[in-house]
């Protein structure tokens, strides 16, 4: 992110230091003067580098919110660029004004409302409850919002796209000239290279040369010196002998052999002179090789200065073209999510109202359902109405025809007593012609004649009844079949009914599948449209802490963990106080060296967590789940609801020596749950403190608990 840096030259021999530090380790190599690793560092540190800066205010907005504004950290290009470009420059500025404390920063980012809201789940229980999502005017009103966003969206993303191009051009034209920047430099780096061998080669060779003329004018002075000793030698006794006025043997023998061995010096003199002279025409020429070497390098290094200086310039502008293009890629890709995720959400409303509609649908398939099963129970009850009907017409044609038959059983016996009677009158007849008083014959004749009468008028009237009867029968007969055909009509109507409520039965279960089937996609939907919320950080995200993470994290807010740490502060002085002038560096290294024993003396617990929270079957260390030796181990273990308790200078003691419930709710779910509490939150602590007496401390020490052995303080926000 920043232009490539060029040091100051230096000479092959300037670059190291002439021995290594007096703290370095025996048989370490030479360091140079300048090292290019701790420049690196410094830079990479260094408050004016944006990148290194925002890649920390990143990965602390990843520690809180769970996924990075740019998600992998550390991975930021044009293909990945932050979710929210503008949040990204500010969380680096925040971290600059908090001159790059920790937690100053961290404590502004959870008092955000995207942090107390909690994760996604919680914005879409708060967005599906909101009149705008469940009220078809709202929703209809918010797709129109929409609708008319994903149209500016489109429209920004094509202008952006255009930018983005002629950005990308930009860019790929300063790097071609960055390019040929650099491989004018590559060429005259070669020739530095090589002028830069024929540096270090010269100097080899001049340093051999020195050398040899150190060495050839060192024989040379010893030499004379030699001669010189001996003449002096010889000189020296010669005066001893005449001092002594006598000759000396061995006096005389001894300048002798000094006058010899000066002699023999002195034979040598002419050459060691030579080699001398040789020796430093050599090592004249030597650094006459080297000095003109180091001409050339100097002015390859001239020539290479303004070579850098194009390139520094072409680098700074690639830089600032590239910053533009990834600006440019940034603002694209961020049309673009845009868009999908409001398409997504276009695509989630469309699903609510489906369903909805698709319910409606339901309802108002039972109501007719509903009132097609009392449309069936009248119907039922019409068909046995008919059928009762039918039961008495047949009784009453049945009644009409046996009274027909009765009628026609009367007549035809009248019929036949008239017929009996005329054939008794007729013999009568013949047997008055025969006898000579026929008086009484006579008599019975009349008698047979009115009896005749009679029955005929009976037979008359008979047959009237006949006629009555056979046409009640006809009637009775008439009136059936049209109950019969009534009822024809009434089992039809009933049978074409019981298939329209077997078609609503039906149409009832493929309504309630296409529910089923809406149902899972508005799920699926708002489920995506709440991952979005997470990732454009609406809320926080939620994941859940590790077992050493739980376990450093509960014995850190319950001050167990730091009063180990002051105890072992306190050992310590006992064993080797630090001296009161002591800087900081050093308090620093010796609380450094308590908590790690502090942690030591802890690693037990810790060791249980991890059984406990990192050591399911068919788990995995990094799987979260739950269990019943999880829930039984914060419940009844006895050390949580210890650790709890008011003491070491925990929030708990801090909470009991305040007298305002609302304060106490504060202390409690800012330091267990790292935000503020709700206003249900508070008046639930006000209520239950209002009528605690004399057991509120107690009370406070269970909500302490409480929140401890809360899913929220086992999840990270």
């Amino acid at each position: 992110g920043q232009p490539e840096h060029f040091d100051s030259y230096l000479l092959p021999e300037q670059r190291y230091l002439d021995q290594p530090p007096a703290d370095a380790m025996p048989g370490a190599a030479t360091p140079p003067k300048v090292s290019r690793r701790e420049q690196l560092a410094q830079r990479l540190a260094d408050r004016s580098n944006p990148t290194f800066v925002s890649n920390w205010a990143n990965r602390l907005w990843a520690l809180v919110y769970g996924r990075g504004l740019v998600d992998p950290v550390d991975m930021i290009e044009p293909s990945n660029p932050p979710i929210h470009p503008e949040l990204y420059r500010l969380i680096s500025e925040g971290l600059l004004q908090s001159d790059l404390r920790i937690k100053p920063f961290l404590r502004q980012l959870v008092m955000t409302q995207a942090y107390r809201r909690g994760g996604a789940s919680d914005w879409l229980r708060i967005a599906q409850s909101s009149s705008e999502v469940q009220e078809p005017e709202g929703r209809g009103r918010l797709l129109q919002t929409l609708a008319t966003k994903i149209a500016e969206t489109e429209s920004q993303i094509e202008s952006l796209s255009m930018a983005e191009a002629g950005k990308l051009a930009a860019c790929e034209s300063t790097r071609e000239a960055w390019l040929k920047t650099q491989a004018e430099r590559t060429v005259v780096r070669a020739e530095l290279d090589t002028a830069e061998a024929a540096v270090i080669d010269s100097k080899k060779k001049r340093d051999e040369a020195n050398t040899a003329s150190v060495a050839a004018q060192k024989a040379l002075d010893d030499n004379k010196s030699r001669t010189k000793l001996l003449d002096d030698s010889a000189a020296n006794l010669e005066q001893a002998i005449a001092i002594a006025g006598g000759e000396d043997a061995e006096l005389s023998q001894a300048i002798a052999v000094a006058k010899q061995r000066a002699e023999t010096a002195r034979g040598a003199l002419p050459m060691l002179e030579k080699n001398a002279a040789d020796t430093q025409t050599a090592l004249t020429a030597a650094t006459t090789s080297f000095d003109q070497a180091t001409t050339r390098v100097n002015e390859v290094v001239e020539k290479l200065k303004p070579i850098q200086a194009s390139l520094q310039t072409a680098d700074r502008n690639n830089v600032a073209a590239r910053e533009d293009w990834f600006a440019a890629c940034s603002a694209t890709a961020s049309a673009r999510r845009e868009r999908l995720q409001t398409t997504r959400m276009v695509d989630w409303l469309a699903a609510i109202d489906k369903t909805q509609q698709l319910d409606q649908t339901r309802r108002s398939t039972d109501q007719q359902i509903a009132s097609a099963n009392e449309q069936t129970t009248t119907l039922r009850d019409a068909v046995e109405s008919k059928k009762q009907e039918i039961t008495t017409a047949m009784q009453a044609m049945q009644t009409a025809a046996q009274a027909a038959r009765l009628a026609i059983e009367s007549s035809d016996q009248n019929r036949d007593v008239i017929a009996k009677l005329e054939q008794t009158l007729s013999s009568l007849d013949e047997a008055s012609k025969l006898v000579s008083q026929a008086e009484t014959l006579v008599s019975a004749q009349s008698t047979l004649r009115s009896e005749i009468d009679g029955k005929r008028k009976l037979l008359e009237s008979l047959q009237a009844s006949v006629d009555d009867a056979n046409a009640k029968a006809d009637e009775a007969t008439k009136i059936l079949a049209m109950k019969q055909s009534e009822l024809d009509a009434q089992t039809t109507a009933e049978q074409q009914h019981l298939q329209n409520v077997a078609a609503l039965e039906n149409k009832r279960k493929e309504l309630q599948s296409e529910i089923e089937n809406a149902q899972t996609e508005t799920e699926s939907l708002a489920a995506s449209v709440a991952e979005d919320s997470s990732r454009q950080f609406d809320s926080a995200g939620l994941y859940p802490l590790t077992a050493e993470q739980m376990c450093w994290s509960t014995l850190r807010v319950t001050g167990v963990l730091d009063a180990y740490i002051r105890t072992e502060i306190a050992e310590l002085e006992k064993q080797s106080p630090v001296p009161a002038d002591a800087d900081e560096t050093i308090r620093d290294q010796r609380r450094r060296q308590a908590v790690r024993q502090a942690i030591e003396k802890l690693r037990g617990i810790a060791d249980h967590y991890v059984s406990l929270y990192a050591s399911g079957p068919d788990k995995t260390q990094d799987d979260y789940f739950a269990s019943a030796d999880q829930a039984l181990y914060v419940a009844n273990g006895g050390s949580v609801f210890g650790w709890a308790g008011p003491g070491n200078q925990n929030p708990t003691q801090i909470a009991t020596a305040s007298e305002d419930p609302a304060e106490i709710a504060r202390i409690l779910y800012w330091s267990y749950l790292c935000r503020q509490p709700t206003a249900e939150e508070t008046a639930l602590v006000t209520d239950q403190l209002a009528s605690a007496g004399d057991q509120r401390n107690a009370i406070i020490h269970e909500m302490a608990w409480s929140l401890l052995a809360s899913a929220e303080f086992r999840f990270v926000r």
